[in-house]
């Protein structure tokens, strides 16, 4: 986590990288700076902050929790919002686990 404060990386994507197993790029609430997408059916390069990732916002939203260590809100979160925690019991237990790792990982570092 040290480093990538260094590194200027935005450390909710960061942990939502880690904590779901996504490339980095792929949590940024937006695309970054000069990524090439398609939008309204052309191809667009992305400016600073000019066209949102909304599965990378849902993913850094998330990942909030573990941030501010509400390791309990992370655990609870939303059930009719996360799909993996409405399946059964098994991913219950599975998030239940990647979260205090990733809380492990933070604040003992």
């Amino acid at each position: 986590m040290i480093n990538a404060y260094r590194e200027g990386k935005d450390l909710y994507s960061v942990i939502a990288s880690m904590s779901f197993d996504r490339k980095y790029e792929d949590c940024l609430e937006f695309y970054p700076e000069g990524t090439v997408i398609d939008y309204e059916g052309q191809k667009v390069v992305c400016g600073y902050k000019t066209h949102q990732n909304k599965e990378g916002k849902h993913y850094r939203s998330m990942s909030k929790s573990i941030l501010l260590g509400r390791s309990k809100d992370f655990i609870d979160l939303d059930v009719k919002q996360n799909a993996p925690l409405r399946s059964n019991s098994y991913w219950k237990r599975k998030w239940t686990s990647i979260a205090r790792g990733c809380l492990d990982a933070i604040y003992l570092s």
